[in-house]
């Protein structure tokens, strides 16, 4: 019998085979089993971080409480200090330089009679006296071939009755060569 107007389309029962219907049963219980398990695992796995967590922070709390602020203050001096010197290290005059300019680069036949040293205008002033006018040019080639030398400078050329040499050279230095370096 009809309850409305309308018929209805019966539906059959779609009929599955019984061995199809026992796999998809396994396989849905199977799938179930494995999301449970994987839900019970997470769960354990969040347990274990917690604790792992709290561990962590128990032994940053005792590591802290460990540190003694006495000595991280004398660290902390000792690093203001030790900044300290390195700038005044780094701005230290070092005239020793200026000897060793001279020593390594002075001819054996020039002999300086006279120094004067201007640490404010990188200058030294020198009076000498060699064998002649070509050991003088020779001897101011050697100082501008000094990469700390900035210019070299000379006059005041005479020969003396003994066939000596007189000079007076002024070299200024870049500030490069007075500052203090570590080796």
């Amino acid at each position: 019998m009809s309850d409305g107007f309308i018929d209805k389309p019966t539906r059959s029962p779609i009929q599955v085979e019984g061995s199809l219907a026992n796999l998809l049963f396994i396989i849905s219980v199977v799938a179930l089993f494995g999301v449970v398990l994987a839900t019970a695992g997470l769960f354990l796995y969040k347990q274990y971080l917690i604790k792992n967590t709290a561990d962590l922070k128990d032994q940053v709390a005792k590591l802290e409480n460990d540190l003694r602020p006495d000595l991280i203050n004398q660290l902390l001096s000792l690093d203001q200090k030790l900044s300290s010197l390195k700038g005044i290290l780094a701005n230290h005059i070092s005239s020793s330089n200026v000897f060793g300019l001279l020593e390594q680069n002075t001819l054996p036949q020039v002999h300086f009679t006279a120094f004067s040293y201007l640490n404010d205008s990188k200058k030294i002033s020198l009076k000498g006296e060699t064998t002649s006018y070509a050991t003088v040019a020779q001897q101011v080639r050697i100082f501008e071939a000094v990469p700390q030398v900035a210019s070299v400078s000379f006059g005041g050329l005479a020969t003396n009755d003994k066939g000596v040499t007189n000079f007076v050279m002024d070299i200024i230095f870049k500030p490069s060569l007075v500052q203090y370096q570590t080796k």
